[in-house]
């Protein structure tokens, strides 16, 4: 009889004390929100006075990336990574890698000049024409295959690995040199987004693309916020560049003689990477026949026209070069078409064929 009623006892208390757990847990419940209000109303924040003259380097320290997407090994958005640009020569392929390309723009920048306007102070510029497709590096190790057995070029691409692949290279150029990250940024947004009405007539931002174009239109009004605010003495930019920057942002209107540096500095960074594709697209260039609108020496803009002379000479008019002629070269791989039957056999043809840098040389008409 003693051991039943312990026993009832301890039963009790058990039941006691689940009890008040229960009710606990009651008390902390979290009210039920209809659909659609599953983390309750939206708060402002307001943007508290004195933010603008916080110092950069603690403004920058509350930027938070956006995580890195990853998808499962062997999957279609993996297969189809970037790629390098392949132009078809019949029985054969050339590849260009993007950061090759980009150093052919820097050697255009280098020698900027002659009828063309050359910017002081430059180094910014000449640092986002090396570097403006820096995010490509890793990636063009090897050239991809797509589901038809083709070279995955560089245009063809699906959204995700395109613009995780700038996005990387956006942040390694802000690392380096806020202006010349700043300029990227436009580089990129801009080739989803009309080239800020460069090409007005290319189709609007593709909805797969229209997060990426917001996050670094985003970026660029901070990036020139922190430029604005810093004491670089050597920084090109001024308070009519903001004017100029929004125009950039409106989608229906386009900076019409702009103040300050940005909008110029960009068409140049165009011009440079368009002159480069001219000689990376196709083995038998120009890829292009012109280039720019670009900022002329003499205040008015110049559009750049491009003529083949012989094989490895070309007229460009107006000539936008200090020197004449001006020799450039880009490395390529050529491979036959036979070996790119499955990734590895590409990979070791690719390797296997060496490097061959192509030469041009530029000069002015006579």
């Amino acid at each position: 009889m003693r051991r039943d009623r312990r026993r009832g006892r301890g039963t009790g208390r058990r039941v006691h004390r689940q009890a008040r757990v229960d009710a606990g847990r009651r008390l902390h419940r979290r009210p039920h929100r209809p659909p659609g209000q599953a983390h309750g109303p939206r708060r402002r924040h307001r943007l508290r006075v004195g933010h603008r003259h916080r110092p950069i380097e603690d403004r920058r320290a509350r930027i938070r990336r956006r995580p890195r997407r990853r998808h499962p090994r062997g999957s279609r958005r993996q297969r189809r990574r970037p790629a390098v640009i392949v132009a078809d020569l019949g029985d054969r392929y050339r590849f260009v890698t993007q950061p090759d390309h980009a150093a052919l723009a820097g050697q255009f920048a280098d020698r900027w000049g002659g009828a063309a306007a050359r910017p002081v102070p430059f180094d910014s510029l000449a640092v986002a024409a090396y570097l403006h497709d820096a995010g490509w590096t890793d990636y063009d190790r090897r050239p991809r295959l797509d589901d038809d057995g083709e070279p995955v070029d560089f245009r063809g691409m699906p959204a995700d690995p395109w613009t995780d692949l700038y996005e990387t290279g956006i942040e390694a150029v802000v690392d380096l040199d806020t202006y010349a990250g700043l300029l990227v940024s436009l580089h990129g947004a801009g080739l989803r987004n009309r080239r800020y009405g460069l090409s007005p007539e290319w189709p609007e931002t593709p909805p797969a693309f229209e997060g990426f174009v917001e996050r670094e239109e985003r970026r660029q009004r901070r990036l020139l916020e922190d430029l604005l605010a810093g004491e670089d003495s050597g920084c090109p930019v001024s308070p009519a560049d903001e004017t100029t920057l929004a125009a950039m942002h409106d989608p229906d209107r386009a900076p019409e003689n702009p103040d300050g540096r940005l909008w110029d500095d960009y068409r140049r960074l165009q011009a440079w990477d368009a002159l480069s594709l001219s000689f990376c697209l196709t083995d038998s260039p120009p890829g292009y026949g012109s280039v720019g609108p670009v900022p002329g020496a003499d205040g008015t803009d110049e559009t750049l026209s491009i003529a083949r002379v012989e094989d490895d000479e070309f007229c460009v008019d107006p000539y936008p070069f200090d020197t004449a002629p001006l020799a450039v070269g880009v490395p390529t791989r050529t491979v036959a078409k036979s070996a790119a039957g499955d990734p590895s056999t590409l990979a070791r043809a690719y390797y296997g064929a060496g490097r061959r840098t192509e030469t041009f040389r530029l000069r002015p008409p006579d």
